[in-house]
């Protein structure tokens, strides 16, 4: 398995008022999900943002064939 050097965007709620452009590629299936990387993706779960407002957001995020589906792994 792929060493890790970024934190699982699934992890926790990610503060839409202030999104990273890397975090930016992770919602939307650019990069891995859980590890970063810009290699082929599949399904990987969801990740969810938090608005200025308090609402959240939930988006359907890819993994790479190295990284475990779920945030535990």
């Amino acid at each position: 398995m792929r060493a890790h050097s970024r934190q699982d965007i699934r992890a926790g709620d990610v503060a839409l008022s202030s999104i990273s452009q890397n975090q930016r590629e992770r919602l939307h299936g650019l990069r891995c999900a859980r590890c970063g990387a810009k290699s082929p993706h599949r399904p990987g779960g969801y990740a969810y943002g938090v608005t200025r407002d308090g609402g959240r957001l939930g988006w359907p995020v890819k993994v790479c064939a190295d990284c475990p589906t779920n945030t535990g792994g």
